[in-house]
Protein backbone atom coordinates (compact mmCIF):
# COMPACT_ATOMS: atom_id res chain seq x y z
CA UNK A 1 0.00 0.00 0.00
CA UNK A 2 3.06 2.25 0.80
CA UNK A 3 4.33 2.07 -2.29
CA UNK A 4 2.04 2.74 -4.61
CA UNK A 5 2.26 6.26 -3.28
CA UNK A 6 5.43 7.27 -4.22
CA UNK A 7 6.90 7.42 -7.67
CA UNK A 8 8.39 4.66 -9.87
CA UNK A 9 11.60 5.99 -9.64
CA UNK A 10 11.84 5.91 -5.65
CA UNK A 11 10.14 2.90 -5.70
CA UNK A 12 13.02 0.88 -7.69
CA UNK A 13 15.51 2.69 -5.33
CA UNK A 14 13.70 1.05 -2.54
CA UNK A 15 13.93 -2.43 -4.48
CA UNK A 16 17.43 -2.51 -4.31
CA UNK A 17 17.59 -2.26 -0.10
CA UNK A 18 18.37 -5.57 1.18
CA UNK A 19 18.25 -4.95 4.57
CA UNK A 20 14.78 -4.71 6.21
CA UNK A 21 14.65 -2.34 8.35
CA UNK A 22 16.70 -0.23 6.77
CA UNK A 23 13.77 -0.47 3.66
CA UNK A 24 11.44 0.28 5.91
CA UNK A 25 13.16 3.62 7.53
CA UNK A 26 13.79 4.56 4.20
CA UNK A 27 10.34 4.01 3.12
CA UNK A 28 8.83 6.05 6.02
CA UNK A 29 11.39 9.14 5.26
CA UNK A 30 10.16 8.89 1.63
CA UNK A 31 6.42 8.94 3.09
CA UNK A 32 7.50 11.65 5.55
CA UNK A 33 9.07 13.74 2.41
CA UNK A 34 5.85 13.33 0.25
CA UNK A 35 3.97 15.42 3.44
CA UNK A 36 6.07 17.85 3.24
CA UNK A 37 6.08 18.63 -0.19
CA UNK A 38 2.28 18.87 -0.01
CA UNK A 39 1.98 20.58 3.51
CA UNK A 40 5.00 23.23 2.33
CA UNK A 41 4.89 23.65 -1.40
CA UNK A 42 1.64 22.27 -2.09
CA UNK A 43 3.35 19.29 -4.48
CA UNK A 44 2.88 15.84 -5.22
CA UNK A 45 4.94 14.02 -4.74
CA UNK A 46 4.22 12.19 -8.03
CA UNK A 47 4.10 15.18 -9.64
CA UNK A 48 8.21 15.56 -8.98
CA UNK A 49 11.71 13.97 -9.30
CA UNK A 50 14.04 13.17 -6.38
CA UNK A 51 17.49 13.42 -7.35
CA UNK A 52 20.52 13.42 -5.89
CA UNK A 53 24.47 15.19 -6.38
CA UNK A 54 27.39 12.59 -6.93
CA UNK A 55 27.43 12.78 -2.96
CA UNK A 56 24.34 11.74 -2.51
CA UNK A 57 22.49 14.89 -1.45
CA UNK A 58 18.70 15.16 -2.29
CA UNK A 59 16.77 17.49 -3.96
CA UNK A 60 13.66 17.79 -5.71
CA UNK A 61 13.29 18.94 -9.58
CA UNK A 62 9.71 19.99 -10.98
CA UNK A 63 9.12 20.42 -14.79
CA UNK A 64 12.64 20.09 -15.04
CA UNK A 65 13.02 22.76 -12.53
CA UNK A 66 15.12 22.75 -9.15
CA UNK A 67 12.89 23.76 -6.65
CA UNK A 68 14.37 25.79 -3.83
CA UNK A 69 13.12 24.03 -1.28
CA UNK A 70 15.85 22.04 0.41
CA UNK A 71 15.54 18.68 2.38
CA UNK A 72 17.09 16.05 4.40
CA UNK A 73 16.30 12.60 5.98
CA UNK A 74 17.72 10.68 8.73
CA UNK A 75 17.06 7.42 10.84
CA UNK A 76 17.95 5.38 13.50
CA UNK A 77 16.44 3.09 16.23
CA UNK A 78 12.87 4.18 16.42
CA UNK A 79 13.01 7.71 14.56
CA UNK A 80 13.15 8.77 11.08
CA UNK A 81 13.31 12.51 10.69
CA UNK A 82 13.06 15.15 8.07
CA UNK A 83 14.14 18.69 7.67
CA UNK A 84 13.32 21.43 5.22
CA UNK A 85 14.03 25.19 4.73
CA UNK A 86 13.17 27.03 1.92
CA UNK A 87 16.29 28.66 -0.12
CA UNK A 88 19.37 27.67 2.41
CA UNK A 89 21.01 24.19 2.79
CA UNK A 90 19.92 22.05 5.72
CA UNK A 91 20.87 18.89 7.34
CA UNK A 92 19.46 16.55 9.75
CA UNK A 93 21.27 13.24 11.49
CA UNK A 94 19.73 11.33 13.98
CA UNK A 95 21.74 9.03 15.99
CA UNK A 96 20.51 6.04 18.83
CA UNK A 97 23.13 4.68 21.76
CA UNK A 98 22.91 2.64 25.23
CA UNK A 99 25.35 2.15 27.27
CA UNK A 100 28.30 0.06 26.33
CA UNK A 101 30.47 -1.39 28.94
CA UNK A 102 33.46 -1.06 26.61
CA UNK A 103 33.26 2.67 25.90
CA UNK A 104 37.03 3.05 26.67
CA UNK A 105 38.00 0.73 23.99
CA UNK A 106 35.15 2.05 21.17
CA UNK A 107 36.48 5.81 22.14
CA UNK A 108 40.53 4.79 20.97
CA UNK A 109 38.93 3.10 17.77
CA UNK A 110 37.20 6.18 16.83
CA UNK A 111 40.07 8.86 18.19
CA UNK A 112 40.85 10.54 14.85
CA UNK A 113 37.19 11.84 14.30
CA UNK A 114 37.27 14.08 16.78
CA UNK A 115 39.45 17.04 17.61
CA UNK A 116 41.54 17.37 20.76
CA UNK A 117 39.27 19.72 22.28
CA UNK A 118 36.26 17.93 21.50
CA UNK A 119 37.63 15.26 23.22
CA UNK A 120 38.74 16.43 26.51
CA UNK A 121 34.92 18.11 26.40
CA UNK A 122 34.29 14.19 26.38
CA UNK A 123 36.07 13.26 28.83
CA UNK A 124 35.12 16.30 30.92
CA UNK A 125 31.82 14.35 31.75
CA UNK A 126 32.01 12.86 34.96
CA UNK A 127 29.90 9.34 34.27
CA UNK A 128 30.70 6.78 31.77
CA UNK A 129 26.92 7.26 29.99
CA UNK A 130 27.40 11.31 30.13
CA UNK A 131 31.07 10.67 28.35
CA UNK A 132 28.79 8.42 25.64
CA UNK A 133 26.00 11.08 25.24
CA UNK A 134 28.30 13.72 24.32
CA UNK A 135 30.42 11.30 21.59
CA UNK A 136 27.11 10.79 20.46
CA UNK A 137 26.60 14.44 20.41
CA UNK A 138 29.22 15.51 18.56
CA UNK A 139 28.73 12.58 16.12
CA UNK A 140 25.21 13.93 15.28
CA UNK A 141 26.64 17.56 14.24
CA UNK A 142 29.18 16.58 12.25
CA UNK A 143 26.91 14.27 10.16
CA UNK A 144 24.46 16.95 10.05
CA UNK A 145 27.05 19.82 9.15
CA UNK A 146 28.13 17.11 6.39
CA UNK A 147 24.90 16.10 4.67
CA UNK A 148 23.76 19.85 4.51
CA UNK A 149 26.90 20.78 2.71
CA UNK A 150 26.63 17.70 0.91
CA UNK A 151 30.53 17.02 0.63
CA UNK A 152 30.66 13.27 1.40
CA UNK A 153 32.78 11.07 3.48
CA UNK A 154 35.59 11.53 2.41
CA UNK A 155 35.73 14.90 4.49
CA UNK A 156 38.75 15.15 7.37
CA UNK A 157 36.13 15.27 10.30
CA UNK A 158 39.22 16.56 11.99
CA UNK A 159 38.37 20.47 10.27
CA UNK A 160 35.39 20.30 12.07
CA UNK A 161 35.93 21.78 15.60
CA UNK A 162 32.35 22.06 17.85
CA UNK A 163 31.94 24.10 20.74
CA UNK A 164 29.63 22.83 23.17
CA UNK A 165 28.42 23.94 26.37
CA UNK A 166 27.63 20.94 28.16
CA UNK A 167 25.30 22.21 31.38
CA UNK A 168 22.52 23.66 28.91
CA UNK A 169 19.22 21.63 28.04
CA UNK A 170 18.86 20.36 25.10
CA UNK A 171 16.58 21.80 22.89
CA UNK A 172 19.17 24.21 22.27
CA UNK A 173 20.77 26.81 19.55
CA UNK A 174 24.61 27.35 21.60
CA UNK A 175 26.74 25.14 20.01
CA UNK A 176 29.36 26.20 17.84
CA UNK A 177 31.28 25.81 14.92
CA UNK A 178 34.64 26.11 13.75
CA UNK A 179 36.26 24.87 10.52
CA UNK A 180 40.11 24.99 9.84
CA UNK A 181 39.97 26.69 13.20
CA UNK A 182 37.67 29.52 12.28
CA UNK A 183 33.90 30.18 13.31
CA UNK A 184 31.57 29.70 10.31
CA UNK A 185 28.49 31.10 10.31
CA UNK A 186 25.74 28.00 10.55
CA UNK A 187 23.41 27.30 13.41
CA UNK A 188 22.68 24.09 14.78
CA UNK A 189 19.24 22.92 16.76
CA UNK A 190 19.73 19.84 19.41
CA UNK A 191 17.22 18.20 20.09
CA UNK A 192 16.65 14.85 22.62
CA UNK A 193 14.06 13.14 21.22
CA UNK A 194 14.14 10.61 23.74
CA UNK A 195 16.89 9.52 26.33
CA UNK A 196 19.00 7.25 23.98
CA UNK A 197 19.02 9.47 20.75
CA UNK A 198 20.82 12.99 19.69
CA UNK A 199 19.55 14.97 16.93
CA UNK A 200 20.85 17.58 15.29
CA UNK A 201 19.62 20.26 12.10
CA UNK A 202 22.45 22.14 10.58
CA UNK A 203 21.45 25.29 8.41
CA UNK A 204 23.50 28.06 7.50
CA UNK A 205 23.31 31.53 9.15
CA UNK A 206 23.57 32.14 12.69
CA UNK A 207 22.49 35.55 12.62
CA UNK A 208 19.04 34.61 11.11
CA UNK A 209 18.32 32.44 13.97
CA UNK A 210 14.91 32.30 15.17
CA UNK A 211 14.35 33.68 18.94
CA UNK A 212 12.76 30.27 19.83
CA UNK A 213 13.39 26.64 18.43
CA UNK A 214 10.77 25.73 16.70
CA UNK A 215 9.29 22.51 18.24
CA UNK A 216 9.76 19.33 16.82
CA UNK A 217 6.30 17.41 15.20
CA UNK A 218 5.94 14.17 15.81
CA UNK A 219 4.06 12.26 12.43
CA UNK A 220 2.73 8.80 13.57
CA UNK A 221 2.92 6.14 10.57
CA UNK A 222 -1.17 6.19 10.56
CA UNK A 223 -1.12 10.22 9.35
CA UNK A 224 1.47 9.36 6.74
CA UNK A 225 -0.88 6.91 5.04
CA UNK A 226 -3.68 9.48 5.97
CA UNK A 227 -2.54 12.80 4.37
CA UNK A 228 -3.75 12.80 0.72
CA UNK A 229 -1.10 12.43 -1.62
Amino acid sequence: RALVLLPESERLRLGSIVHPLTFRRSLAGLLLLRVALRKCLGLQIGKVTIERTRHGKPFVLHSGEQVPWHFNISHAGDYVALAAEPHVEVGVDVMDFRPRADARAFFATMHSKFTPEEWEQIRACNQPDLQLLQFYRFWSLKESYLKATGVGLGFDLQRLRFECQLDVPRPCITTRLFVDGGEVDWMFEEYVPEPGYALSVATVGREDMPPSLPELQDVTVGELFRWPG
